[in-house]
């Protein structure tokens, strides 16, 4: 599953390019279905508390760029997959306001 996760994660980055908030708004359902699963691995419900704060209060469009430059500066796999299970939760609550 965690391969699968990560390119479903993968793909949707994709697609959302430069078409912004409404491109996260079509994927809706999707982030949903994987931010399902983050919440359900030992990862997230760890660190579900930490960093929670800085994302509050940002929109979806925010919270997916914060992902991405996690994403990018990960010095390892295990670190880039731990930051989106962390992350994706927060930006589908993001979608849901």
């Amino acid at each position: 599953m965690k391969d699968d996760f990560v390119n479903q994660v993968l793909e949707i980055l994709g697609c959302v390019g430069d078409g912004g908030e409404e491109a996260l708004k079509a994927n809706a359902d999707k982030i949903h279905a994987l931010a399902d699963y983050s919440r359900k691995t030992a990862i997230f419900i760890q660190s579900k508390d930490l960093g929670t704060e800085a994302l509050k209060d940002l929109s979806p469009i925010e919270i997916y760029t914060h992902m991405i430059i996690k994403i990018i500066e990960s010095p390892t796999s295990i670190h880039r997959d731990a930051s989106v299970l962390c992350i994706i939760p927060h930006l589908s609550d993001a979608l849901k306001e």
